[in-house]
């Protein structure tokens, strides 16, 4: 399966990172979970010392599956995203189900929607 960071971080969050062994991503992945963390420091949901073992743990859950680049096929990849109208940063989640032919797993609606023309999609709460 492709996980995008949505779901890694709702897994995680959920105490289920088990549920992504043997699981793919995107490189970019890690970014959106940085940025995630960041938004829970600055609406003060966690501390930044809570932000910062979040931090940690992520690394450690994203160096436990493989990672592939979001940077391959960027022609193929916008061409995805101006067909389904998502942005290219979900569009290239889409395109790497698409190119190996494995489901994506997404909290994001608008991903899920576009997706499921094209490939099986699922929610992380369908894994556990």
């Amino acid at each position: 399966m492709i996980f995008d960071g949505s779901a890694i971080y709702k897994l995680v969050h959920a105490g289920k990172a088990k549920a992504l062994a043997g699981g793919t991503t995107l490189d970019l992945a890690a970014y959106e979970l940085g940025n995630a963390v960041r938004k829970a420091v600055a609406s003060k949901s966690i501390d930044q010392s809570q932000g910062l073992k979040l931090i940690n743990f992520l690394e450690e859950v994203l160096g436990k599956i493989e990672t592939v680049s979001a940077a391959a096929h960027l022609d193929e990849v916008l061409d995805l995203a101006v067909k389904t109208r998502l942005p290219f940063y979900d569009a290239a989640y889409l395109h790497a189900s698409l190119k190996r032919n494995k489901p994506l797993v997404t909290e994001d609606n608008v991903l899920y929607n576009a997706a499921k023309q094209f490939i099986t999609v699922r929610k992380p709460e369908e894994l556990t």
